[in-house]
């Protein structure tokens, strides 16, 4: 099984202001580049892509592993679904699922994703997985590949919903206790649990 993590990187990030919160700091570096380094970290992945969007040259300068494949996505502004759907289109054609996360989540750790990825290979072919804790929906989401062309038909502008919604008897919940998968950076005062 050959799996793709895709970060989202390309939104405007309205809600944190005029500072782009993917290059606000953290730890010794950025909140986009420790998500890059925990997924670089994480086995079971056998590519990373990054989708920028707004933007792009900035964000881009200042991503620190040079190994990670970028793309861009010009549609952007029109939500989430058009980025999710550039990186997939940019996945090598022997993928047989995708992981799609977000860039704004810096505490996910490796061994969270490896807990996730480990979870979906157990779970059999054909499945989309989803991390839940306390009753709430987490990130990231894996898509079997088998689901390529309904992510791309995908019309709902702020993910996939359609894809679950359609293949809810293949959508597995990953039960969890770590809120790393729930805790995202989207406003000013989110910057407070950076660290």
């Amino acid at each position: 099984m050959k799996l793709s993590a895709i970060i989202l990187a390309a939104g405007m990030s309205t809600r944190m202001g005029a500072e782009n919160k993917l290059l606000l700091k953290h730890k010794d570096s950025t909140l986009v580049n420790e998500t890059i380094l925990q997924l670089s970290n994480t086995k079971g992945i056998d590519e990373i892509i990054i989708v920028l969007g707004h933007e792009a040259d900035l964000v881009r300068q200042h991503i620190q592993n040079k190994h990670i494949k970028t793309v861009e996505n010009k549609k952007y502004q029109t939500g989430q679904t058009s980025s999710i759907q550039t990186g997939v289109l940019a996945t090598r054609h022997e993928a047989t699922g995708y992981m799609i996360c977000l860039g704004d989540m810096p505490f996910i750790q490796a061994e969270d994703y490896e807990a996730l990825i480990q979870f979906w290979h157990q779970s059999g072919n054909g499945r989309i997985i989803r991390p839940w804790v306390n009753d709430k929906p987490g990130h990231p989401v894996i898509f079997d590949a088998a689901y390529k062309d309904d992510i791309l038909s995908e019309t709902y502008v702020d993910g996939c919903r359609s894809v679950i919604l359609k293949h809810k008897e293949k959508y597995v919940k990953f039960k969890s206790a770590k809120q790393n998968y729930l805790v995202d950076i989207d406003t000013p005062e989110d910057q407070q649990k950076l660290v």
